[in-house]
């Protein structure tokens, strides 16, 4: 073979490799393709959508934890103004009988002097309270009681609210609940996660810490043994539990509450439905 015919072969085989390159290349530019193409939905009409977001929702607006009030009609009292229409969420716990409400200004003077007054709220009870207020300057006040000495939790929230963006809507309120515990010791409720929806906790306290944990724990923590908690959800303190989402696979749950002493909760798990 002479020196022309091996130039012929060399060039002959690097323009098989550099087609193979070609072809490696033009592979690699598809796949990236497919690999972008799944952040998007085709609509089937040439647009795309892109996935829904997942926002956490901002509900924080007036509270006071584990204020502490001695005497019949010792009161606490934190004005604020509404601009416009919109919903809100009282919720409230205490060891002993006190009165929770949103009043307007007209009624201070009788709230302070321990008289009678009107408001939305709650009356020696402990619980959860949605609202609508319209604009407007408006008071949540707290009021005691009884002649001893009394602590409290009180949280003004803004209700849940998402965006479009984020493609789910309300679905109901799933679980919901208030309970004393005067000697302290434990409280559970159930609850079951299913997929296609996302779970929103929400609450406050007077005396407990909270945790979630899964069905095969209830035995454990019931009777006074170590038990396992998924602990981005173990809680103290008068904001417990929440707000947060539980984001947990499929299958049944325990939101499981301890007290050492006199407690009380409220607490309120709302479901929203993915679209």
């Amino acid at each position: 073979m002479n020196f022309s015919t091996n130039r012929i072969l060399l060039s002959r085989l690097l323009c098989f490799f550099l087609s193979l390159g070609s072809v490696a290349l033009q592979s690699c530019d598809k796949a990236l393709d497919l690999t972008n193409s799944n952040s998007n939905t085709n609509l089937g009409n040439g647009s795309t959508q892109s996935p829904p977001t997942v926002t956490a929702p901002s509900t924080t607006f007036i509270s006071s934890e584990d204020y502490s009030a001695t005497g019949n009609g010792a009161w606490w009292l934190q004005s604020f103004t509404v601009s416009a229409s919109a919903r809100f969420v009282l919720r409230f716990a205490s060891t002993y009988a006190a009165q929770a409400a949103v009043i307007t200004p007209d009624q201070v003077n009788n709230f302070k002097n321990n008289a009678g007054f009107s408001g939305n709220g709650l009356d020696k009870q402990i619980g959860t309270v949605y609202m609508t207020l319209s604009p407007g300057t408006y008071y949540v006040g707290v009021r005691n009681s009884v002649s001893s000495a009394n602590t409290w939790t009180v949280e003004f929230d803004y209700d849940i609210s998402l965006p479009s963006s984020d493609r789910c809507s309300f679905a109901d309120i799933y679980v919901q609940g208030s309970k004393s515990a005067p000697n302290g010791g434990k409280l559970w409720q159930p609850f079951t996660i299913q997929s296609g929806f996302r779970y929103f906790l929400d609450g406050c306290n007077v005396g407990f810490k909270t945790y979630i944990i899964a069905a095969d724990q209830i035995n454990a923590f019931t009777g006074g043994q170590s038990f396992y908690s998924f602990s981005d959800y173990d809680d103290s303190g008068g904001k417990a539990p929440g707000i947060y989402e539980v984001k947990l696979p499929p299958g049944d749950y325990f939101l499981a509450c301890t007290a050492a002493g006199p407690a009380a909760l409220t607490y309120t798990m709302e479901r929203w439905k993915v679209n």
